[in-house]
């Protein structure tokens, strides 16, 4: 009996030294490499497929964490064993926003509304308009009274400042929902927030501060022209959250365990549907039918 394990052992040993002196073959970089502690073998492919470059293996699923190819082999679909999979943080809480132009859209088709809203509550008593620090003046009202156009931005300028607080509060809705590594998040995302607010909010200084000079239609041109492009700012506040979001999930070993460590696969995949004859026949798997 002793002999026998001695037997098996040997058998064994001279299979890895054997494995160990050939040459194999990347399948992504293609370069030759006969150390195979640099190589792993992440699904059932065999032959020149079996094997691939753990740096170049992770280099192409990282192109895009959202394709297939990310968790799934494209050639024999075998889904991948993923080290801390349940971590990786979705890149597509925002895809909708995809293009800046679609910001734009959202934007005005809820700032319309709200701004004819508006003008129709404030349309005899201007309470809105009074309520704005230094505009509770008779020049104030009649300049506005002069031309409806001076009237009509005033209330879209709020209404846009209005929407872009509510981006906000959407924002920092669905990254609570859908975001495990929030303070991580914040915190890569605080000099954004900084700017977007000091952005937001110039909307007071040139309201305010031009009125108390009486700039009243200056003012509300001034302020449509820069809020006009407030939605550039959110959606590069959303590029760099969707960086941020590529910086945590490469931080995280994500890696593909190897099929040559998960042998209850190997048996099934190899010997699956054979008798029990071809297991005998095999060097080192008498073990097995023992």
């Amino acid at each position: 009996m002793n002999e026998e394990k001695q037997q098996l052992t040997q058998n064994s040993n001279n299979i890895y030294e054997e494995q160990m002196q050939e040459t194999y073959q990347c399948r992504i970089c293609l370069e030759e490499e006969d150390n195979l502690e640099l190589l792993i073998s992440p699904c059932r492919c065999s032959g020149t497929s079996k094997y691939v470059h753990k740096k170049c293996l992770r280099i192409w699923r990282h192109q895009d964490i959202n394709a297939p190819g990310f968790s799934k082999c494209m050639e024999c679909n075998e889904e991948y064993i993923i080290l801390n999979g349940d971590n990786i943080e979705s890149e597509n809480i925002f895809i909708i926003f995809n293009k800046s132009l679609k910001l734009l859209y959202f934007q005005m088709i809820i700032a319309l509304p709200i701004s004819f809203v508006m003008f129709v509550i404030d349309y005899e008593d201007k309470n809105i308009i009074k309520s704005m620090p230094a505009w509770n003046s008779s020049y104030a009202l009649e300049a506005l009274d002069y031309d409806s156009t001076y009237k009509d931005l005033f209330y879209l300028n709020l209404s846009i400042y209005i929407v872009n607080q509510l981006f906000y509060i959407v924002y920092l809705s669905r990254v609570c929902i859908y975001v495990s590594n929030i303070k991580e998040l914040l915190y890569l995302m605080r000099k954004h927030f900084i700017i977007n607010f000091f952005y937001y909010n110039l909307y007071w200084l040139f309201t305010i501060g031009m009125g108390i000079s009486d700039m009243y239609e200056f003012s509300i041109i001034c302020v449509f022209l820069y809020q006009l492009f407030s939605y550039k700012m959110n959606y590069l506040f959303l590029k760099h959250h969707n960086k941020c979001i590529e910086n945590i999930n490469s931080q995280l070993n994500t890696g593909v365990a190897s099929m040559d460590i998960n042998p209850l696969n190997i048996i099934v995949d190899e010997y699956e549907g054979e008798d029990d004859e071809y297991y005998q026949e095999n060097d080192g798997i008498e073990l097995l039918s023992n």
